[in-house]
């Protein structure tokens, strides 16, 4: 299955020790597309999961920064 994840900006405030650079940061966008890869593996009741979502657009303007995230997960299946 292939997925595109999309990441929405709450909030754009930006926190500084520097009075004169506080408040809105107007270069970051609001939105972020990535393409999440990753595996799966099951035992008994038990996943473990890893995963890589690989930032397509830029997240700052004027720059290449993209987002890029590692994510590990450990789960518990209950019966129901």
């Amino acid at each position: 299955m292939a997925t595109i994840t999309s990441t929405h900006n709450i909030s754009n405030h930006k926190q500084t020790h520097d009075e004169d650079n506080a408040g809105e940061n107007s270069s970051v966008k609001k939105f972020d597309f990535s393409v999440p890869v990753g595996v799966s593996y099951e035992f008994n009741n038990l996943v473990l999961e890893a995963r890589y979502n690989v930032g397509l657009t830029e997240v700052i303007a004027d720059s290449k920064a993209k987002n890029s995230v590692f994510q590990l997960s450990l789960g518990y299946k209950f019966g129901l």
